[in-house]
């Protein structure tokens, strides 16, 4: 191994000492909202849970929070 590729490892290894660490999580899922989006949200989050979506039109883009709820044992039919 190089001295370079030690010393970036030992680097990477290290504890960090200069403060703080932020874990940050973040799940991308395909854009629109069919039964696979829904089926994934449901079995990650729980109801009365707090979320960030990111709603994306052309190239708007708008954040909202939301709050879950229960999801219902049969969804209702959609008239299209």
């Amino acid at each position: 191994m190089s001295t370079t590729a030690k010393t970036l490892e030992a680097l990477a290894n290290r504890e960090y000492k200069w403060g703080f660490v932020s874990d940050i999580e973040a799940d991308a899922l395909p854009p629109g909202l069919n039964e696979d989006v829904v089926r994934a949200i449901t079995q990650r989050l729980l109801p009365g849970q707090r979320v960030e979506l990111t709603i994306v039109r052309g190239k708007a883009r708008k954040s909202v929070t939301v709050v879950l709820g229960e999801r219902p044992a049969t969804p209702p039919r959609l008239n299209r």
